[in-house]
């Protein structure tokens, strides 16, 4: 299926305010990121495009990480989370779950940390996502070792292998 020139120089609009957002997160302006990034979500949503939101969804998790707003970071990675699951997107959906045991993680929240990245690692099985289950069990193996689990944690890392 062709796209329209439209449809393609609004897609691109959203990628590139995204990729913006993510350059100015990294020279440290969170605040301006945050903006450009809800300018991608709207963008995204104004197209009906499911999976840009919430890939754009995602990044502002991160970004709100950053900011030291877990709280924040949390309820949009699971927003994110929830719209890529509904648009089918079980992979993409998996990637989130890993950013967000990553923020459970900073919060000392180990337990949520690992119950995430269970799910992550039953949604990327589902999906036969082989890469991303690597980096699932490999991120759950590091998790486990962390919290004392050391035969879990040698079957998940040799897994990732």
């Amino acid at each position: 299926e062709m796209k329209s020139a439209e449809d393609f120089w609004a897609e691109g609009a959203v990628t590139c305010t995204a990729n913006l957002a993510c350059a100015l997160a990294l020279s440290g302006d969170l605040h301006g990121a945050l903006q450009r990034l809800s300018e991608s979500v709207r963008g995204a949503g104004s197209r009906g495009d499911v999976v840009a939101q919430g890939k754009g969804l995602a990044k502002m998790a991160a970004v709100l990480a950053a900011a030291s707003d877990p709280p924040g970071a949390i309820k949009v990675a699971h927003a994110a989370q929830e719209m890529l699951i509904a648009a089918s997107q079980p992979a993409r959906a998996a990637a989130v779950g890993l950013a967000l045991g990553s923020v459970y993680l900073s919060q000392g929240e180990l337990r949520l940390a690992v119950a995430t990245l269970e799910e992550s690692l039953v949604a990327r099985r589902k999906a036969r996502d082989r890469v991303g289950l690597a980096e699932s069990l490999h991120r759950l193996g590091s998790y486990l070792l962390m919290i004392g689990f050391y035969t879990h944690a040698t079957e998940h890392t040799t897994q990732a292998l």
